[in-house]
């Protein structure tokens, strides 16, 4: 058999087709798990913009459905972030900026993908500048096409099974850290 102008003996040429199988099935997972990945940055990031622009329909449907339950719907969440936007206005706090880090961990847990995406959230007071950082907790009920999250931020962890109680024990939240000012 002749193989890229090469003599190779007909013993081997099943071992080179095999490991050329093997090799496009893993480029094959491998722009799957990118695409994944891509995706659930991709949606974190319009998650975060509508935050930081008071975009309540968009933070809406990027929300978990089992938080926007838990809150009483849509009406009342989105009330809930009008009043708490308001109560910020009124304490001269302003969200000035939430960057997303790279993804720490993507796993399968029966029919969902999930994900943690740490993030550190700049906050400007009358005091200083605050520097939090929090986690969304990403999850896809589609094969990695379309992602809800859930903020970690002020929750500990049996909150977070409470709303996520399908949430895989291989996705740890790492326990908060203490915020830092910046004057």
């Amino acid at each position: 058999m002749i193989f890229f102008n090469f003599k190779i003996e007909k013993r081997y040429s099943k071992v080179l087709v095999i490991a050329f199988l093997i090799n496009v099935c893993y480029i094959n997972v491998n722009a799957q798990y990118v695409h994944h990945l891509t995706n659930a940055t991709t949606q974190a990031k319009q998650k975060v913009d509508a935050i930081l622009k008071k975009d309540y329909t968009t933070i809406l449907k990027f929300t978990h459905p089992n938080e926007l339950k838990k809150r009483g719907g849509e009406i009342r969440m989105i009330a809930t972030l009008k009043k708490a936007d308001e109560q910020q206005i009124i304490q001269k706090i302003k969200v000035e900026s939430i960057e997303l880090q790279k993804i720490s961990s993507m796993v399968n847990e029966g029919r969902e993908m999930q994900c943690i995406i740490p993030c550190t959230i700049q906050t400007k007071m009358q005091v200083g500048k605050l520097l939090a950082t929090s986690y969304l907790i990403g999850i896809s009920t589609d094969g990695g096409v379309n992602w809800t999250f859930l903020d970690a931020i002020g929750r500990n962890a049996d909150e977070i099974r409470e709303i996520l109680p399908n949430l895989s024990k291989k996705i740890i939240v790492p326990l908060p850290k203490e915020p830092k000012f910046i004057y």
